[in-house]
């Protein structure tokens, strides 16, 4: 083989051209946008349903506690479910409850859930959640958060929750 066929030859072989490039580049970032858009439903759809376990979870202890609390009462704190002794059966762990009448927000841990104390008729003087206690609680309402729709979700009721004040 001689110099001038090593060299021909090496002029027939091509490369790829800019443009067939860029059309692969463009091609995997289009390929990469769409697994990001999946990825990201999967992860709010996970979320929701967690945050929607903890939800559920709480209104089940909280009826336990109801029934066998001894006192005959929905709690009317968190700490009377999360700080209970881990032989009663109505202890909650895993569960952030929080009895507030602020939202929730998508920047609430999926394990938050937010609490609401009902009672069965309006209180006088002032109707707020500082008003119903243990001795006027009829029940709860519990939301949890919905990351696709980035919002609180419907919420659960156990109980009387005629009337749930929002402040």
């Amino acid at each position: 083989m001689s110099l001038n066929n090593i060299k021909t030859n090496l002029q027939n072989k091509r490369g790829f051209t800019i443009v067939e490039l860029l059309i692969v580049i463009v091609v995997i970032g289009i390929l990469a946008a769409i697994t990001i858009v999946a990825y990201n439903g999967v992860t709010a759809r996970a979320n929701t349903a967690a945050s929607e376990t903890a939800a559920g979870n709480f209104a089940k202890k909280a009826e336990v506690y109801q029934a066998d609390g001894g006192q005959n009462r929905y709690p009317i704190t968190a700490a009377e479910l999360t700080s209970a002794a881990s032989t009663t059966t109505y202890a909650l762990t895993g569960v952030t409850p929080t009895y507030s009448t602020t939202e929730l927000t998508n920047s609430s841990p999926n394990s938050t859930i937010r609490v609401l104390k009902c009672s069965a008729a309006v209180l006088t003087p002032t109707n707020n959640q500082a008003a119903v206690v243990a001795g006027n609680i009829t029940g709860l309402r519990i939301y949890s958060f919905d990351y696709a729709a980035n919002a609180e979700s419907s919420p659960l009721n156990i109980g009387d929750t005629t009337n749930c004040p929002t402040s």
